[in-house]
């Protein structure tokens, strides 16, 4: 696979699987009822942002860099997918703090 084919697929997945995933785990679970729970919330969450940490290391560059990039994607994402699913919940189904 050429450099250029992973560097965007490395950069599409790392942002768009995260968020489809979280986004697919928050409509399943409160439509047509709600049978979530804050622990399923937490382990939707988690699987999704390191869903976005597998990514990195499809790039072709140092172990090193790979560990950094991934670890730099678990903060980002997780601080996205906190104020998203806030966001999300609160905007569809009237579910606000």
């Amino acid at each position: 696979m050429p450099p250029r084919v992973r560097y965007i697929i490395a950069l599409v997945g790392s942002i768009l699987v995260p968020v489809s995933l979280f986004t697919m785990y928050l409509i399943r679970s409160r439509v047509p009822v709600r049978w979530d729970t804050e622990f399923s919330d937490f382990v939707a969450f988690g699987v999704s942002v390191a869903s976005g940490a597998l990514f990195p290391w499809l790039l072709p560059f140092s172990w090193k860099s790979r560990l950094l990039l991934a670890i730099a994607v678990l903060i980002s994402q997780g601080l996205f997918l906190f104020a998203y699913a806030f966001a999300f919940v609160c905007g569809e189904f009237g579910d606000c703090l």
